[in-house]
């Protein structure tokens, strides 16, 4: 069940709201949606210059709905920075005991559409956030992982900075 990191289109939007709203209902979903698919309808402008937050879309394969949405910010100075800043999953996975494989499925694929992303934006860097003590704890175990796949002699150094995952091309 992978996920491909898309960009927003006003159906996916529109799709997506209302398939959010239906497994909500439309009294939390205003509460805890509404005024953020308003700001994602406010950064799907993939032609910007560039050091704003885009938001883009995690699809299923086959699907025409977002399961999550990421919120990533690229600028070009001092040789290009990715960030990826937010992850909104779908209400539907609230519960993340039922749920947990899906949600982590969700944050690997969004780290690696992100990653990407960066590569398409020319970065040399890339970096996450963890927010949260369980997404520290998980980014912390991709870094292990990022490294044992480099191998010594990569080109790549991944970094605990903080609170972030920081990815650069050496």
């Amino acid at each position: 069940m992978a996920y491909s990191t898309v960009k927003v289109t006003p159906q996916i939007l529109e799709d997506t709201r209302r398939v959010w709203e239906l497994t909500v209902g439309a009294d939390e979903f205003a509460s805890e949606y509404g005024a953020l698919f308003d700001w994602i309808g406010a950064h799907i402008n993939y032609q910007s210059a560039g050091g704003e937050s885009l938001v883009y879309a995690l699809v299923q394969e086959g699907a025409k709905v977002a399961s999550a949405f990421i919120d990533v910010v690229a600028s070009g100075h001092r040789g290009g920075l990715t960030k990826l800043l937010k992850i909104i999953i779908t209400p539907q996975f609230w519960n993340v005991a039922e749920h947990q494989n899906q949600i982590v499925m969700i944050y690997v694929d969004a780290i690696k559409g992100a990653f990407d992303l960066s590569s398409q934006n020319n970065s040399s860097t890339f970096k996450i956030y963890g927010r949260t003590d369980p997404l520290l704890s998980l980014l912390h175990s991709i870094r292990l992982a990022i490294i044992k796949d480099a191998g010594v002699d990569s080109n790549v150094r991944v970094d605990m900075e903080g609170r972030w995952l920081v990815v650069s091309k050496i």
